[in-house]
């Protein structure tokens, strides 16, 4: 695991020299109180108002403590990926792969050069915790669900990541009904939380404000399978140094998608007997699949936002 480790951090080591972008500044806003807290008084809270508030007070306006604790972060995503991929059977040696395929994959250069990129890498490790942590027992119960319940309180992205805990853990049974009640029971508190928080969140109205604009404009249709196949050719893409750049959801990158989702699909069903994280993790990668019609995370080198006055200013 300390490879992995080293390895993602070498990797991704690129993203501590990065300044801030835009919607850090405008988080960095909102803690200040310079511009008005979302609506919705929960959205985010955990990644948003909390972290922001105790990261100026400890970090003020230098970038490089931000890219740090994601980098931070981001490790320890790497080794909740090797737990969760031995939870499902895989050997040592695949774990491993699994972990350092994840920490060195350049879509985490997204998240890991931006301060708010902290939301994403709380959501995901908090809601592997949940996973890890679902069982009969009462107190992995309430762990599970105060788990979740935090990784949605970070970002929402991650409400249908509870249908990853139905997957069978044993490889060769997928037919066995008995067992999928008893991973339904086991998950039970994270299928609550993440009802209710929807329900919450659509009572309060979030699709009209936090959730609203061209950021986060959503359809049903095409664009699902386009965005789907821009994500996977994004995680294989070891050519392209930010893969995100200029930010639009493609429309042809399923020439490459297509064929790797279909080689994982045939991976999946191959190893069905002596692992399920191949299933699993197809399983995560749909549950997070964006509606949106459009990615619009930036670049480093475009669309800057003048930094505000309080800020120092960025070195040359």
């Amino acid at each position: 695991m300390l490879a992995c480790a080293a390895l993602a951090c070498w990797v991704q080591r690129r993203a501590l020299g990065v300044y801030f972008h835009p919607d850090d500044l405008i988080s960095m806003e909102w803690a200040r109180g310079i511009l008005p807290a979302p609506e919705f008084g929960f959205w985010r809270l955990l990644s948003g108002r909390l972290f922001f508030m105790a990261a100026l007070r400890a970090f003020g306006g230098n970038p490089v403590p931000y890219h740090v604790v994601n980098l931070a972060l981001h490790v320890v995503n790497v080794t909740l990926v090797y737990a969760l991929a031995r939870r499902y059977g895989t050997p040592r040696s695949g774990a491993l792969l699994a972990a350092g395929w994840f920490g060195s994959a350049r879509p985490a250069f997204s998240v890991l050069q931006q301060a708010v990129g902290v939301g994403e890498l709380l959501a995901l490790g908090l809601a592997v915790s949940a996973l890890l942590a679902c069982g009969r027992s009462l107190l992995r119960r309430a762990a599970a669900a105060l788990l979740f319940a935090a990784a949605l309180l970070s970002k929402e992205i991650v409400v249908l990541a509870p249908l990853a805990a139905l997957i069978p853990r044993q490889p060769g049974s997928l037919g066995d009904a008995d067992a999928w009640r008893g991973r339904l029971l086991d998950a039970a508190p994270v299928f609550v939380v993440a009802v209710a928080a929807s329900a919450v969140m659509a009572l309060a109205g979030a699709g009209r404000h936090e959730l609203a604009g061209e950021a986060y404009a959503m359809r049903w249709g095409p664009n699902l399978f386009h965005n789907l196949m821009t994500y996977v050719s994004w995680a294989f893409d070891l050519r392209n140094p930010f893969f995100d750049d200029p930010g639009r959801i493609s429309t042809v990158a399923w020439h490459a998608g297509l064929p790797l989702l279909a080689a994982l699909i045939a991976l999946a069903w191959l190893v069905r007997r002596r692992t399920t994280l191949p299933l699993a993790g197809l399983t995560c990668r749909s549950c997070i699949t964006r509606t949106r019609t459009t990615s619009i995370r930036r670049s480093p080198e475009s669309d800057w936002r003048s930094a505000p006055d309080w800020m120092p200013p960025r070195a040359a």
